[in-house]
């Protein structure tokens, strides 16, 4: 897995701030969401789709004309918390199976989060429950 430690300037977190000013799921989700935004916005040659044709995408950027569709997973934790890891629609499971990779921000309401760049079959297995849960791969 990749690991990308993330240092928000002043006005980038401020406009997080601004934004997501809430504690709560949603607001992790969309801090997540903008976070990795922000981590790909700095990736020369990148062009991000903020409302991706797959269904079930929370993002997706044109890489020298290949679309990528990235499932973004966000976390107030320190690190991954897999136990807390879940994906819950059918078109975002059938996409992390069809090799999307997953974007796992932490420690989204602090100005230095990092990005795990997960892969299926590689770094996790998803496990079928009400909702997939990730069971990390041996290492």
């Amino acid at each position: 897995m990749e690991q990308h430690d993330i240092k928000l300037t002043k006005k980038e977190f401020a406009l997080l701030n601004k934004e997501n000013r809430l504690r709560n799921n949603v607001s992790t989700r969309d801090r997540a969401i903008e976070i990795t935004k922000i981590f790909l916005k700095k990736k020369a040659c990148i062009t991000i789709h903020a409302k991706p044709k797959a269904v079930g995408a929370d993002l997706s950027y044109t890489l020298k004309n290949d679309v990528v569709n990235i499932e973004v997973k966000g976390t107030n934790s320190e690190d991954i918390a897999w136990g807390k890891l879940k994906v819950s629609g059918n078109a975002s499971c059938e996409g992390i199976n069809d090799n999307w990779p997953v974007y796992r921000v932490t420690r989204v309401f602090e100005q230095t989060p990092s990005i795990f760049i997960l892969k299926h079959g590689v770094d996790f297995t998803l496990k079928s429950e009400p909702r997939w849960r990730f069971i990390r791969c041996s290492q």
